[in-house]
């Protein structure tokens, strides 16, 4: 009886797939196929992984001979092992979390974005509906970084965390089979911050230089002959550092630790515990951004321009271009959001805006199709009341 109720509904799917099929070569939309038929494939790949973890709970492998459940389902599906044991832990995490299973099962969420959410609403069930909103809105890298928040910002012990991770340093060296040989580091956010800001910095000589050559090679090639020359001593003797900016919620900053909602990170990096976070007031080289709600109050360059201080407060916003889906975060470019800098358009918070230099070459050609933020107001908002403890300077206009 299983097996023809199982050949049943294969053979429905099957017409559906012919049908889609005989379409495919002479669509006339093809963008608009290609988005009807996305929720149908997540749709899909969340029945896969749910049968996936049922027949684990059946015992598949032992009847196959596999050695577990994940090399049964690797086999199966011609996935890495690796891969399948996150299909099995993430269904069994949704068992648990009903507002994302709710949205997995209705094709909202990729299995890649399943996975992410899971994990964060493991940690906080009670941002079940906020993670399942910011993946509907954000670009797969945005939705990393706030499950990476929302983890953080959950965990009873923020210091202990960070003493592991620190803990658990390491550089590892292996070799591929084509002969590539590979680095991996890993370390606290604050720490990797730095080596990749000098990294960078670096980089950057050497993308100049190229440039001079006329050569055009991906920022990542770039960023190794960095390291080559840093580790060789060949480095500029004194190079500027890129300063690191840590944002704090003004709340966190004045308890010491973060509560969900609330974030204390390396812009670019990730979260770090308040307590490391206030610690890096005495570098020279790290900027520390205390916000009070979406606003912006604290930045302050005393012996800079103004021009720095609206930089920093931009950075502060979210150093990624600002067309939505874009998660450029490099070579980015101020652009005015509102009213035109050439046309007397202020240099100010609320009329500036990273873009990343395609998408402003392409704003400025007019090609841009996607509508930014259109309200061209400046905002107006109370100045911040006095805190003994933590004294706020001056906001910026």
């Amino acid at each position: 009886m299983a097996t023809t109720v199982t050949r049943s509904w294969t053979a429905l799917l099957d017409d559906a797939l012919t049908s889609v099929e005989s379409m495919v070569d002479d669509a006339p939309d093809a963008a608009a196929m290609v988005q009807a038929l996305v929720p149908y494939r997540r749709r899909l790949d969340a029945a896969a992984a749910r049968l996936a973890a049922r027949a684990a709970e059946q015992q598949a492998h032992r009847r196959s001979g596999d050695k577990d459940e994940a090399a049964w389902l690797a086999r199966t599906t011609g996935v890495s092992k690796r891969q399948a044991s996150q299909t099995l832990d993430t269904e069994r995490r949704l068992r648990k979390l009903p507002v994302i299973r709710d949205a997995v099962d209705r094709g909202e969420l990729s299995a890649e974005q399943a996975n992410l959410v899971a994990r964060a609403g493991r940690a906080d069930p009670d941002r079940q509906r906020h993670l399942v909103d910011t993946a509907r809105r954000e670009n797969l890298p945005g939705l990393r970084d706030e499950c990476a928040r929302v983890i953080a910002a959950a965990d009873k012990n923020q210091m202990l965390r960070h003493e592991r991770i620190h803990r658990d340093r390491s550089v590892r060296l292996w070799a591929q089979e084509d002969g590539t040989h590979c680095l991996l580091a890993k370390g606290t956010p604050e720490d990797i911050g730095v080596l990749a800001s000098r990294l960078d910095k670096e980089a950057d000589a050497v993308l100049g230089q190229a440039r001079e050559q006329g050569r055009r090679e991906p920022f990542e090639a770039y960023r190794f002959d960095a390291l080559m020359r840093l580790t060789q001593g060949q480095g500029q003797a004194r190079p500027p550092k890129r300063d690191l900016l840590v944002i704090i919620d003004y709340s966190a900053a004045k308890r010491g630790y973060t509560l969900p909602g609330e974030i204390c990170e390396v812009v670019g990096v990730g979260p770090v515990p308040v307590e490391v976070a206030l610690d890096f007031d005495a570098d020279p080289f790290i900027k520390a951004v205390i916000r009070d709600g979406t606003d912006i109050e604290t930045v302050v360059h005393y012996g800079r321009h103004v021009p720095a201080e609206l930089l920093t407060a931009l950075e502060a916003q979210g150093r990624r271009c600002a067309v939505p889906g874009c998660s450029n975060h490099a070579y980015l470019q101020v652009d005015h959001a509102h009213l035109d800098y050439a046309a007397g358009g202020p240099l100010a918070i609320w009329n500036a805006q990273f873009l990343c230099p395609f998408h402003h070459r392409h704003k400025t050609l007019g090609l841009l199709d996607v509508e930014l933020d259109p309200s061209p107001a400046p905002p107006t908002r109370p100045a911040p009341s006095a805190d003994p403890q933590l004294p706020l300077p001056p906001p910026l206009e």
